[in-house]
């Protein structure tokens, strides 16, 4: 039924499907992308899984992977995945690790690779580093309520 509500049809969405079962990359991550943008957590997880076995570094696919953890509640998991990219230095995991930690509840973690990923500003783009900070505005307004009380 999604197939119909999307610019895909069932054909194209069958044959994007039948190419990813024989191994094309492409099809695999645009199967994660379709099914995130449709809310279906569950197949974009399982897609996007499968399309790390071509590039465990994409950004599209770890954006994918990162809404489906944090849609199902799998911090653990998230934290697996983006903890050893974030501790490489690469920027998108440090923020996407962060984002985690937020939505688990554990602000300081997520304090910290916030703050990370505005290191060395110069190599990032100006919509990173406003992500980045709305985070952290969103982080801090969170631990001064808790303090608060």
């Amino acid at each position: 039924n999604e197939g119909f509500k999307s610019h895909y049809s069932l054909k194209d969405l069958r044959n994007t499907k039948n190419a990813a079962l024989i191994g094309n990359a492409y099809a695999t991550l645009r199967l994660a992308a379709f099914y995130s943008n449709y809310g279906n957590h569950k197949l974009a997880e399982k897609y996007a899984t499968e399309f790390l076995e071509f590039d465990k570094e994409d950004v599209q696919n770890l954006n994918i992977l990162s809404e489906a953890y944090i849609a199902q509640k799998k911090y653990s998991e998230s934290e697996k995945l983006f903890l050893p990219l974030a501790q490489k230095g690469m920027m998108q995991a440090q923020y996407l690790l962060a984002l985690g930690y937020y939505h688990a509840g554990n602000l300081k973690e997520a304090e910290k690779w916030a703050k990370k990923t505005l290191e060395k500003p110069e190599r990032k783009q100006p919509d990173d580093i406003e992500a980045a900070k709305e985070l952290l505005n969103r982080i801090n307004s969170k631990l001064k309520a808790l303090n608060k009380k």
